[in-house]
């Protein structure tokens, strides 16, 4: 029993449950669709209230605004290069007019006077001494030039002396050769002849003994006649025997005659060799002369540069120092570079002056306007660029001018630049751009304008005569990259009663944007993108029903 009563308490639970579940989906659904129907009422409140505009036909200037400061066009803090000196006259007041060459400051430069003096006395000196050295030099040069002429003619006579004694000594072992050749030859005729003279004879003298030996042998009836044959034989022998001792002297007359030849060549060749010896160390002597001398000189001329290298410094320094003197002396006498007006006067007479700024003198007749540009627009800044210039000081009247200059650096560059110039701690940037310092010629100057007014410039970047024109938010682009235009067309004039004209934009002021495009005429009405972003929002509600 009691199990059937909790049975059914489970299952009423159970439906209750269900109940609930039920009752939030349908309390869901019922916020949904609400949300929808809202989200549709207000898109459709949106739509009808979406602003227009009309294609313009006008002149479209693109320029870059800044504001600027009035500047003098030549302003210069005057300072001289002296310390520790006195100041003895101040002839100017802030607000004074000068003009160019005016005396401004006297400084007392007595003691510099007398250095000057004493530099100058030191100078003079060092002059004299140094020249004296040059002379001297010079003077060493030339003899030494002298003396090598004179020792190169020499070595050049010596060399040509014994060139000549060599070849008269070839000549000479030359011709007793040839005396010697011909006397060889003669020596060997002779001989020929002696011996041939020695054959004849002792051809006689065999012909005699034969002779002498057959009348020994013979018969008593043949001796008369044999007799008479060696009688004749002998004669003959001693004939040959004269014939041949004659040949045989001469002979040796010639050979002796050939030996002493032989003899003389021989001496005439060690004197030929000897001449030769004597040619080569000629020859020797002339290039150690010449090389000796061209030393000598090399070494008087180095002596030359070097007294006068030392007379141009010994007298540089000395110069340097009269210089200056001299230039501190002009430096005593502060005059104005041009005419302008006093600004600053830092001095008084009687100062010690340290260095610094003396005066400050600005030309206030001929004012600039400078300003900084950042670096987003800085690129399109040229010189020579119009530009139009506003000041409370002149009111509604525009001044016109041009741009002179344009900083290559960076204003936190320049800032740095100066800082490290004048001391020695680092200088670091927060700044998250850059700008870039400009200057501004005015055509005209006002007289109204002083010094450090602010100013308002607007410099023209471009200038589109007589062009279609549309304000700047009235370009749509589309998902595919086309640039349109939303053209309002009759029915309506909600977002749903246009069309997308594709244009091209040329240039963009800072409201207007010039257009080109096939369709696009002068009236003709366009939707503009709201400035709150309804538009953006419409979109979003279309799509995606309010957000859910």
């Amino acid at each position: 029993m009691e199990e059937n009563v909790l049975a059914v308490r489970k299952k009423k639970k159970k439906r209750k449950k269900i109940i609930i579940i039920l009752a939030v989906i349908v309390v869901i659904i019922v916020f949904l669709v609400t949300s929808f129907i809202n989200a549709g009422k207000k898109a459709q409140a949106m739509l009808s209230q979406v602003s227009t505009d009309n294609v313009t036909t006008r002149t479209l200037v693109k320029s870059v605004g800044a504001s600027g400061t009035v500047i003098s066009s030549n302003s210069k803090n005057l300072t001289v290069n002296l310390t520790g000196v006195e100041v003895s006259q101040v002839n100017v007041e802030v607000g004074d007019v000068v003009n160019a060459g005016d005396e401004l400051v006297l400084f007392d430069t007595s003691d510099i006077e007398d250095n000057l003096s004493d530099a100058k006395e030191a100078l003079a000196a060092a002059e004299t001494s140094a020249a004296n050295s040059v002379e001297d030099a010079t003077r060493t040069l030339s003899d030494v030039e002298r003396t090598k002429d004179y020792s190169i003619t020499s070595a050049n006579a010596s060399v040509s002396n014994a060139y000549n004694a060599y070849q008269s000594a070839i000549n000479s072992y030359n011709k007793g050769i040839e005396s010697l050749n011909d006397l060889q030859s003669k020596l060997d005729k002779a001989k020929t002849k002696m011996d041939d003279a020695k054959s004849a004879y002792e051809d006689a003298k065999n012909d005699y003994d034969t002779a002498k030996s057959e009348y020994e042998s013979a018969s008593d009836s043949d001796k008369a006649a044999k007799k008479a044959a060696k009688e004749a034989a002998k004669v003959t022998k001693e004939t040959k025997k004269t014939e041949y001792e004659t040949l045989k002297t001469a002979y040796e007359t010639a050979k002796s005659t050939k030996d002493a030849q032989e003899s003389t060549c021989n001496t005439l060749y060690d004197a030929m060799i000897n001449a030769q010896s004597a040619y080569d160390a000629s020859i020797r002597e002339y290039d150690n002369t010449v090389s000796a001398q061209e030393s000598s000189i090399a070494s008087a001329s180095n002596n030359l540069e070097t007294a006068k290298a030392s007379a141009s410094s010994s007298t540089n320094t000395t110069e340097a120092q009269v210089k200056t003197y001299e230039t501190q002396l002009e430096e005593g006498r502060l005059v104005a570079p041009f005419s302008g007006t006093v600004t600053a006067v830092n001095v008084e007479a009687g100062d010690n002056y340290a260095g610094g700024t003396v005066i400050t003198l600005q030309d206030c007749t001929n004012y600039q306007i400078e300003a900084n540009i950042g670096e987003y627009d800085i690129s399109d800044i040229e010189l020579g660029q119009k530009v139009i210039v506003k000041t409370d000081a002149t009111g509604d009247e525009e001044l016109s001018g041009t741009v002179s200059f344009i900083s290559p650096v960076s204003t936190t560059t320049e800032a740095t630049a100066a800082a490290t110039a004048s001391s020695s701690s680092a200088l670091t940037s927060t700044a998250s751009s850059a700008n870039y310092r400009v200057k501004i010629d005015l055509d005209e100057q006002n007289e109204r304008l002083r010094l450090d007014m602010s100013a308002t410039i607007s410099i023209i970047i471009e200038t589109h005569e007589n062009v279609l024109t549309v304000p700047y938010n009235a370009i749509f682009t589309l998902d595919d990259g086309t640039t349109v235009i939303k053209e309002q067309t009759e029915g309506g004039e909600g977002m749903e009663n246009t069309r997308d004209i594709p244009v091209n934009v040329v240039l963009e002021s800072n409201y207007y944007t010039e257009i080109t495009g096939d369709e696009v005429v002068d009236g003709m009405t366009v939707v503009l993108k709201n400035d709150d972003g309804a538009l953006n929002d419409l979109m979003e509600l279309m799509i995606d029903g309010g957000g859910f």
